[in-house]
């Protein structure tokens, strides 16, 4: 009889030994790399996607759920192809700025002007790249296309699938951030037994390259995770990053646009500039010397005015205000009303005088605006005497004057307010989170910390059924100049989302994505601090918000309680809580401030020191990874001082996303080298400025005459 030992292995016998051996081999690197996924797939069982191969050998994914085979008959070739065809056309994140405008910002000079010249060295690269792409083709006869880099700062692989192309991506090139977003378990644990993660894993060890692998099949805290993953590497990171999708299903559509959306460069929006951080600073300082009382955490006071039993209408300034204006009339003696921004005009136009004010904004458009509110309204700052304003310590001091009560709210990561933490020790005042980035925000977040447990949303729409109607017809939106108006207009390419009422098309796009999924956020975490003993309703028409349950004006139970009771509890609330009033704080503050500009120029030197000449692309990289970490480390400002780091940081991280996008262009090297270098002077040259602008200019007000957004005003900006 034969021994049947010595017979060639058949070739699915082959395959069945190669996946035993890769699992073992890649369990094994990662239990000593990441041990969290060692720990997850050690003993993994698969649910619906399987690992299937035939009697010669070729392998498959098979889907239990819909009985199918989801690659074609050769798996290994469709992922290579699938690559193949990805370096041709390869899917880019590029970070532009705008360099053209001639005209001197008043407002932000020392960013703006200082990033105009940043954006002028990207801008010749571009030129030169088109230049010579199109003179190749030319002579090549070949379409325009652009290229994949074999040196690639950033790349985000949205699934592996089988990983094949997965593979040779990472060891045919060097990824400095590789970041590999898996949904699935089973799809990744098909990858496990195929492709070489061993070699994988020790490339970026040897390389010391990041090596990011997140795997969650729960769709929220998957994208959460993406997030957080981001800003932990550095935001900087999404500028010029490449997208690649190794393998789709049906249902990854919304997850994929999620995830797009979340490393989008909303990463870069909200966080201010260096002047900003300055006026931000300065009118603190004002507000402060005003003697206007700031929110603290004094338990010695009683807070308890049974407010949680009262209804709060926080009001934005979205088109669908307009259908809920005549209900919130007729019931504002029933409710606390309180006006959010803009909202403020479209309220007092129609008879509804709110209780509170809410404003966040440092710069002075804001007293502006709310002067120009006034426009076609009777007594309008009669009234305004009577509204008490809640307003975040950036807020230019000229808007406290327009209103009656006035209350002082300290935002964390903002210079103005850190200064007045710091500076203010044991006096009880609160550095509070979650206050951007809009008034609805602060809103939300103020009122739930004044003890309000029913809170109703009207007006914030974050979109708009008709694309054309982007606020309240009786907002002072409608006296912007058409250039300024046309900006707000939604555009129907951009996001889509479901609406609050019915099975309409929500039209959202510029900042409103952002303001949408921070609510959503903030809705979130205050639920999950207090146990989800407040309740959120959205009675706003416009885009769905997760978790905000929807309701109608109708579904809102009406008390009938006389509005002199209702005025009682609210002045009681505040007076609780914005309790202490900073008088005789002032000079020592100002003594502070004398100190603080030394950690300024210590800081601007330290960054400047930091710039060298690069040689390579890479070396473009390695700087700007090591300047964001060494300039936010204790050899820059000691602990005590971190919190001056919100001075540059919002600057900063426009300046370094602008240089990593320029850097992965898929230009000539040298070209890129050459602008690059020149950008890092730029770069250099902004600390500079910084020092002499903050040391004559740190407690500056921003002021009214730069702005002229509404129809009849002037252009202020004069010309370079």
């Amino acid at each position: 009889m034969q021994d049947k030992s010595q017979e060639p292995l058949q070739s699915h016998e082959l395959v069945a030994a190669f996946i035993e051996t890769r699992l073992s081999n890649n369990l094994a690197a990662f239990k000593e790399h990441l041990p969290d996924i060692y720990q997850a797939f050690s003993h993994y069982q698969e649910e619906r996607f399987f690992l299937i191969y035939d009697q010669d050998g070729n392998i498959n994914l098979f889907d239990r759920e819909s009985e199918v085979a989801l690659y074609s008959d050769n798996a290994v070739q469709q992922c290579l192809n699938t690559l193949s065809e990805y370096e041709k056309t390869p899917v880019q994140r590029p970070y532009f700025i705008a360099s053209g405008d001639k005209k001197v910002d008043l407002v932000n000079y020392v960013h703006s002007n200082a990033l105009k010249k940043v954006g002028e060295h990207q801008k010749n690269v571009v030129a030169n790249l088109v230049r010579s792409t199109i003179d190749k083709s030319i002579a090549e006869n070949k379409e325009f296309s652009g290229d994949f880099s074999s040196c690639v700062n950033s790349l985000f692989c949205l699934s592996t699938g089988l990983g094949f192309d997965v593979e040779k991506l990472y060891l045919e090139r060097d990824i400095k951030h590789f970041y590999v977003i898996e949904p699935n378990l089973d799809v990744f644990y098909a990858s496990l037994q195929l492709i070489d993660w061993a070699s994988i894993l020790e490339k970026s060890v040897d390389k010391g390259l990041d090596l990011h692998i997140v795997i969650e099949s729960d769709k929220d805290k998957l994208v959460s995770a993406v997030s957080n993953l981001v800003v932990k590497s550095g935001k900087h990171n999404v500028a010029g990053a490449y997208l690649y999708s190794a393998f789709y299903l049906n249902d990854y559509k919304d997850l994929y646009e999620n995830i797009k959306s979340t490393i989008s460069y909303s990463y870069l929006s909200g966080f201010g500039f260096y002047d900003d951080s300055r006026y931000s600073l300065a009118h603190t300082l004002g507000n402060i010397k005003n003697n206007h009382p700031i929110l603290s955490a004094n338990k010695k006071i009683n807070k308890k005015y049974s407010q949680d039993e009262r209804s709060v209408f926080i009001i934005g300034n979205g088109p669908s205000l307009d259908n809920d204006i005549d209900f919130i009339k007729n019931n504002q003696k029933s409710f606390v009303i309180v006006s959010c921004g803009s909202a403020l005009r479209s309220l007092l136009k129609n008879g509804i005088e709110p209780d509170f004010h809410v404003e966040l904004e440092r710069t002075a458009h804001v007293p502006h605006w709310v002067k120009k509110s006034a426009e076609g309204i009777e007594s309008f700052f009669e009234k305004t005497k009577k509204i008490t304003l809640i307003a975040v310590s950036q807020v230019h001091p000229d808007v406290a004057s327009l209103f009656g009560k006035v209350g002082i709210v300290l935002k964390d990561i903002e210079t103005g307010s850190s200064f007045a933490y710091y500076g203010l020790e044991g006096s009880g005042v609160a550095l509070v989170p979650r206050l951007a980035p809009s008034c609805v925000h602060t809103a939300v977040t103020v009122f739930v910390l004044m003890g309000f447990k029913k809170i109703y949303f009207f007006g914030t729409d974050m979109g708009s059924i008709d694309p054309e109607q982007h606020h309240s017809k009786d907002s002072s939106y409608q006296y912007l100049k058409k250039e300024t108006s046309d900006k707000f207009v939604f555009k129907k390419n951009a996001e889509i989302y479901s609406s609050n009422f019915g099975d309409k098309e929500v039209y959202s796009s510029g900042v409103y994505p952002m303001f949408k999924r921070e609510l959503e956020s903030i809705v979130s975490g205050w639920s999950y601090t207090f146990g989800n003993d407040i309740d959120f309703k959205n009675c706003s028409d416009g885009a769905l918000l997760k978790g905000i349950d929807p309701c109608c004006r109708e579904d809102i139970v009406i008390s009938n309680d006389n509005n002199s009771e209702k005025n009682e509890i609210l002045d009681n609330v505040f007076d609780a809580f914005f309790s202490y009033y900073p008088d005789g704080s002032i000079d020592g503050l100002y003594e502070n401030l004398s100190s603080m500009k030394d950690s300024v120029d210590k800081a601007c030197d330290y960054a400047i020191d930091m710039i060298s000449e690069v040689g390579t692309v890479w070396d473009v990289f390695d700087q700007v990874d090591r300047f964001s970490t060494e300039f936010h480390s204790n050899k820059v400002l000691d602990d005590d001082e971190a919190w001056l780091y919100s001075l540059f940081d919002g600057s900063l991280l426009y300046f370094l996303s602008c240089i990593n996008s320029t850097a992965m262009l898929p230009a000539d090297e040298a070209v890129i080298l050459s602008a690059v270098n020149k950008q890092f002077d730029e770069l250099k040259d902004f600390f500079e400025q910084i020092k002499k602008d903050f040391r004559e200019n740190c407690t500056e007000w921003d002021k009214e005459s730069r702005y002229s957004m509404f129809a009849e005003e002037e252009a202020v900006s004069s010309e370079a």
